[in-house]
């Protein structure tokens, strides 16, 4: 598991005596290091889940309780409707927008509750997404390129998806035949030793041997070969017609897509007012939380330059 490698950032703040609340946040209900969150509501998928906004508004009522009370000092709160909406009917769709402004308003009545507990100078609210999400025009279909006889394991469609081989030389082969025709598949072939430092995957021992990166608005499609191929779903049709691309996705290389790029917005009194802050990367998130709880962080990729000017100190 990933998790004996590193840990979340409630597992810093619980054992540094930090209580911690974690609402729908897929992952809070296991034990890391022998330790879950003080309050932990698990992940709930929002296809089943009629009343997310009702009951994500009471849930941010509820950890400002908390707070007032000093039973927790850092809570998160996931929101999915964004999300699901967006690979459902895709980014620009009508159902996203509403999302979003569903998700503003309750934003805009946290913030007004915040002000009217006289709690605006103890609180800070930090927003951000995971990452952006594009519409796919078009599939590739891989088993046209290379020989799954040559393949062990092939995980994940879409964006993104690794690939580990019988042997070097089927790797070799595997490699050869995708480099060759990169342009015409629209994606880009990585061995591990080439892939861009800046994915932080690249000395990971779960990254297998390949890894390949769609380019923007390309699709894996997921070969049925039963063995090889994970997750695997069963197909029976071989009329490629009858495929149906996702309205949306994320998961490309966000130096070449820029709308796989996310948002984050900080209020507070941790924060300074007005500022706009030069572009985060998703590892930075994690010191600014240890900074403002007063924790010693764990080894990190975070750069402090990147976020020390937003800081109201």
């Amino acid at each position: 598991h990933w998790w004996t490698k590193a840990e979340p950032i409630w597992t810093l703040a619980e054992n540094s005596g930090v209580r911690t609340a974690v609402y729908y946040w897929d992952g809070c209900q296991v034990e890391i290091n022998n330790v879950i969150p003080t309050r932990c509501l698990m992940y709930r998928p929002i296809r089943n889940w009629d009343a997310v906004n009702e009951e994500t508004e009471a849930s941010l009522e509820q950890i400002l309780n908390g707070f007032s009370r000093n039973k927790f000092s850092l809570s998160l709160l996931y929101y999915e409707p964004i999300d699901h909406y967006g690979h459902k009917y895709g980014p620009n769709s009508n159902e996203t927008f509403d999302a979003v402004r569903k998700i503003d308003t309750i934003i805009s009545r946290l913030l007004e509750s915040i002000e009217k507990r006289n709690l605006s100078d103890v609180v800070n609210v930090y927003i951000v997404s995971d990452h952006g999400m594009a519409e796919p025009k078009a599939f590739i279909w891989l088993e046209d390129y290379i020989d799954f006889n040559d393949v062990d394991l092939y995980i994940k469609n879409g964006p993104v998806s690794m690939l580990k081989a019988v042997s070097s030389e089927a790797e070799q082969r595997i490699y050869n035949r995708l480099r060759t025709n990169a342009s015409d598949l629209g994606l880009n072939v990585y061995r591990k030793h080439e892939i861009p430092e800046e994915m932080h995957i690249k000395h990971n021992r779960l990254t297998f041997p390949l890894l390949l990166i769609v380019k923007p608005g390309y699709y894996l499609h997921l070969p049925s070969i039963k063995g090889k191929i994970f997750p695997h779903f069963n197909q029976t049709n071989s009329d490629r017609s009858s495929f149906k691309l996702p309205k949306g996705d994320h998961g490309y290389f966000a130096k070449e897509e820029h709308r796989m790029r996310g948002i984050t917005y900080a209020i507070g009194p941790a924060f300074k007012r007005g500022f706009n802050s030069t572009a985060l990367k998703q590892i930075d998130h994690y010191q600014i939380f240890c900074h403002i709880l007063g924790l010693h962080p764990k080894p990190h990729n975070g750069s402090w330059e990147r976020v020390k000017d937003m800081l109201a100190e």
